[in-house]
């Protein structure tokens, strides 16, 4: 079982997906890790606001 995440930021015109990230497990550790994957992709990048919400859960073959 695998939990899909879409990583969304605020912009002017209100919130954009850029971003989706999928773990093994929902957790605090894995969410962080995540998100210290994507942060070193764009380390000059500080957006105002961000969020990464639960979208689906998912069986993979």
């Amino acid at each position: 079982m695998y939990v899909s995440f879409l990583l969304a930021v605020l912009t002017g015109t209100g919130y954009l997906p850029v971003g989706t990230f999928l773990l093994e497990k929902e957790t605090a550790h894995e969410i962080k890790s995540a998100l210290e994957v994507i942060k070193g992709w764009c380390p000059n990048w500080k957006p105002r606001s961000l969020f990464a919400i639960l979208i689906r859960e998912k069986s993979l073959p």
